[in-house]
């Protein structure tokens, strides 16, 4: 997937970050991105990912009225592909440990000319962010030969204010307009303590897919939450800390971390120490948006769920 400038020109420059922060046009769509905030409303038809996530979505049959993004992303990066006229749309969340999966390029080989919005990674005085824009932009120019408009690059530098501290940490794109908006979601979408959960049983770093096109469901892996004895312990070590000593162990940016980040990372935990009781063994779970809000969906069998269960590595 060859990056196209927003003019439609390629982008030729060996240090594709750097061309993209001094690019005029992205600082203007930078600047006007920064702007735009309002909450993405719970009344909306929306699809937030985690950290981990990926969902690849067909807004046909809605008629393109869904917002999709992810938030807290700080040394993370979000990215938003969007094919308008042909209703397809991705967005997936990164982190320092998670890996392009190559499936995803079927994909994007159905897709014509996306838009490409990229949203995270502050300028951290670790340089994780900055390692994770090289990555990503690299693999998009190198992925295929089919191009990608870079409509906004909202990253490093251009993503950091005056001491440090990221201008936003979140990217909702509407799929009927392309508008981008550093917004928060007011929904973030079902069972977030059990999905956060999920991915500390991983040792599959490749992006997990959420969604389901063809049923139309958020699905949730079944998975087997056993942990050893030591690793339970280490869990409720750190449930007892206070929250700003439990905050400093658990990122790699805690002076820049919302509230709601140590409530996640708690209710992560706590999750995994209930399961050590209540049973570890987990079914999938589907969900559908209906009547403005997510609900179980219960005409839906295991059979896709169950297929994502051979990337669950259990910890040993």
């Amino acid at each position: 997937m060859v990056l196209l400038w927003p003019d439609g020109s390629a982008l030729t420059e060996p240090d594709l970050l750097g061309a993209a922060l001094e690019h005029a046009t992205l600082r203007r769509a930078a600047n006007a991105f920064l702007h735009n905030c309002s909450p993405v409303p719970r009344s909306r038809r929306t699809l937030c990912v985690m950290q981990g996530e990926q969902a690849w979505v067909d807004t046909r049959p809605v008629h393109g009225d869904l917002v999709i993004g992810s938030e807290d992303a700080t040394t993370c990066v979000i990215a938003v592909l969007l094919d308008k006229r042909g209703g397809l749309a991705w967005v997936a969340h990164f982190d320092e440990a998670t890996c392009l999966d190559m499936g995803v390029l079927k994909v994007m080989e159905a897709m014509d000319k996306p838009c490409l919005y990229l949203v995270g990674a502050y300028h951290d005085p670790q340089g994780i962010g900055l390692q994770i824009c090289h990555a990503l932009l690299n693999t998009f120019h190198k992925l295929s030969d089919r191009g990608a408009v870079l409509a906004l690059a909202c990253l490093h530098t251009t993503n950091t204010l005056p001491g440090r501290r990221p201008a936003t940490v979140h990217l909702a794109v509407d799929c009927k307009t392309g508008e981008p908006s550093p917004s928060c979601f007011e929904d973030r979408g079902p069972e977030l303590s059990r999905r956060h959960a999920y991915r500390q049983c991983r040792h599959d770093k490749s992006l997990l897919s959420i969604w389901n096109s063809s049923d139309s469901v958020l699905v949730i892996p079944g998975f087997d939450a056993a942990l050893p004895s030591w690793h339970t312990m280490y869990l409720e070590r750190m449930m007892a800390l206070p929250d700003h000593r439990f905050l400093q162990e658990s990122s790699t940016s805690p002076d820049v971390e919302r509230d709601v980040f140590v409530a996640d990372i708690r209710g992560s935990y706590q999750f995994l120490i209930d399961a050590q009781e209540s049973g570890t063994l987990l079914e999938p779970m589907a969900f559908r948006w209906s009547s403005g809000k997510w609900q179980v969906a219960t005409d839906v069998g295991h059979a896709f769920a169950a297929k994502e269960q051979n990337s669950v590595m259990i910890i040993q």
